[in-house]
Formats: C-alpha cells, sequence, structure tokens
C-alpha cells in the first residue's frame, strides 16, 4: 500500500526530477548555443531572452496580476540574488559543459548544490525555514561527492574524438 505522505510527495519531488533533467538539457543546449552564435555571452543573453519570453507568455496566459510598484524597493537585499545566480550558472553552463561533458558539469553543479543548501538549509538563509545539518544530509553530500570522483576517474571521463 502506498503511504499517504509518498502520494503527496510524489508529485513534487516528479517536478524536481523533471527539473532536473531540464537543467541538464539546458546546460548541453546552451553550450551548443554559444559554439554556434561564436561567444558565451551571446548565449546566455539569448538564454535569457527566450526564457523571459516564457515566463512573459505565462504571466499574460494566467492573467496574474503585476505585483506593487513599492515591492520592488523593499524587503532585504538578498531577495535579489537570485538573478545573479542564474547569470552566473546560465555562464557556467554555456562554457563548461563543452570543455568538460554535460555529465562532469551536472556532477560539480550537483555537488555544489548539495553543499550551498545544508548551509542554507542550516542558518535558514534566504528566508528558508531552518533544518538542521545532520549525519544522513552530510552523508547524502558526500556520497554525492564520492561520485563525482568515482565518474571521473577512468579514460571514459575524457572526451572521444
Amino acid at each position: 500500500m502506498i503511504s499517504k505522505a509518498l502520494l503527496s510527495t510524489a508529485a513534487p519531488l516528479s517536478m524536481a526530477l523533471a527539473a532536473g533533467a531540464f537543467v541538464s538539457m539546458q546546460a548541453a543546449a546552451n553550450s551548443s548555443l554559444a559554439r554556434h552564435l561564436g561567444h558565451p555571452l551571446w548565449a546566455a543573453a539569448v538564454s535569457l531572452l527566450v526564457s523571459t519570453a516564457v515566463v512573459a507568455a505565462a504571466v499574460a496566459a494566467m492573467k496574474i496580476p503585476l505585483p506593487a510598484a513599492r515591492l520592488v524597493s523593499t524587503g532585504p537585499w538578498w531577495l535579489w540574488i537570485g538573478g545573479i545566480a542564474g547569470v552566473v550558472y546560465l555562464g557556467s553552463a554555456v562554457t563548461l559543459p563543452s570543455k568538460i561533458g554535460t555529465g562532469a558539469f551536472i556532477l560539480w553543479v550537483i555537488a555544489g548544490q548539495m553543499l550551498a543548501s545544508i548551509v542554507i538549509d542550516h542558518f535558514g538563509l534566504f528566508g528558508m525555514a531552518t533544518r538542521p545539518v545532520s549525519i544522513a544530509r552530510v552523508a547524502g553530500a558526500l556520497t554525492v561527492v564520492a561520485g563525482l570522483v568515482i565518474s571521473q576517474l577512468g579514460p571514459s571521463a575524457q572526451p572521444q574524438a
């Protein structure tokens, strides 16, 4: 019998899994776009324009009202880090997969996400609920790092001509 807790988390977990798949597709496509357009910054700009168009279309289709203008100038400074972090990620995603491989890039991204997430959750940074660090979470992160190291060993980690 499937538990109620599993059923209530199945949709969000499935969406997170799909998001992870899209991150890999984004990295590979944007890296190829950078080569096609001749520079990583042009690929980043095009990717962000496409993202903006998709979000604008979704907002229009869902008839979501504009937020109050005063909200843009209020709130803590770190509310705007997401945009900067997105550009840092995108800049990495348009350049690194072609150099180290999509798999290696994503593994390094996941390792960074795991380690940063533990810190963010432990201290409740960026308005998140506090979730104290635990041995299980650290072991999970170290397992990801171990998987990264193992996957990078041997000749299969090197590009094929």
